[in-house]
């Protein structure tokens, strides 16, 4: 099922919304119509016309109407294509089994590992940022709606390849962590300055469409252990949930 794009999460303003446009437009047809009919009727010799007027004003009135209904249902539609509460649950569901494959102790895992998503901002021909669609599942950390570009960091290198990678930190020293981060993965120290702290290993998983030529998302994990994602059957059991998580995209988002 293809999807052209995940949507992100801000809110159309009122003068995107289908109905109320629809409403507008149809207001000022009947209104003449109305006037029309009214002079008609004054009139005996138009009272004919001021019948056809009366039937024109009910028409409109009823067209109206179901263009109305049909716009609400289209902004409905659109408003639920920007509801994540099914990828938030998703992911609960891949931190769950990702921590079980980590080895974490079940008291820690919810807090020591941690899960959220970015989509890929169109047009995805010429893609130049991700944005994070869902709060940070497990533990604590921004929330969603911050962009980040596809120049750097795991994520980014991610979208570009359209292959998993991970990243392990070595020094704990937090000054040599953000050199680090500017000299391999293209921080500028703005943007290395804003990152947590704490996070020792992390992987990203890309997301792509149905013809695996366009990254849609990145699945992001990160955790304060120290090579939590080196070992291969860890990675394997990982991408292996992660493919759920794609299967759902497709159906949420293709539809």
């Amino acid at each position: 099922m293809a999807v052209k794009h995940i949507p992100g999460i801000d809110r159309p303003s009122w003068l995107n919304k289908k109905w109320l446009v629809e409403a507008v437009g149809s207001i000022p047809p009947l209104i003449v119509a109305g006037i029309a009919a009214y002079r008609f009727w004054l009139q005996p010799e138009t009272i004919l016309l001021g019948y056809l007027s009366a039937g024109a004003v009910l028409w409109l009135l009823i067209a109206s109407a179901v263009k109305i209904a049909h716009a609400r249902e289209q902004d409905r539609e659109a408003s639920a294509k920007r509801d994540h509460d099914g990828l938030k649950a998703a992911l609960w569901v891949l931190q769950a089994s990702a921590g079980n494959a980590c080895g974490l102790d079940p008291q820690d895992k919810s807090s020591a590992l941690r899960v959220t998503f970015h989509r890929v901002v169109p047009p995805l021909d010429d893609a130049q940022l991700i944005e994070q669609i869902v709060p940070y599942v497990g533990g604590a950390g921004g929330g969603e709606g911050r962009k980040f570009s596809i120049r750097s960091g795991i994520t980014g290198l991610c979208i570009r390849t359209k292959q998993p990678h991970t990243m392990h930190r070595q020094d704990e020293n937090l000054a040599s962590y953000r050199r680090a981060l500017e000299a391999e993965w293209s921080y500028t120290p703005a943007d290395a300055a804003k990152l947590s702290t704490d996070c020792m290993s992390s992987m990203a998983i890309p997301v792509l469409d149905g013809s695996g030529h366009h990254a849609l998302g990145v699945i992001y994990l990160d955790a304060k252990a120290q090579g939590l994602f080196t070992d291969e059957a860890v990675q394997s059991a990982i991408l292996e949930s992660c493919a759920g998580v794609t299967r759902y995209v497709s159906e949420r988002y293709g539809k």
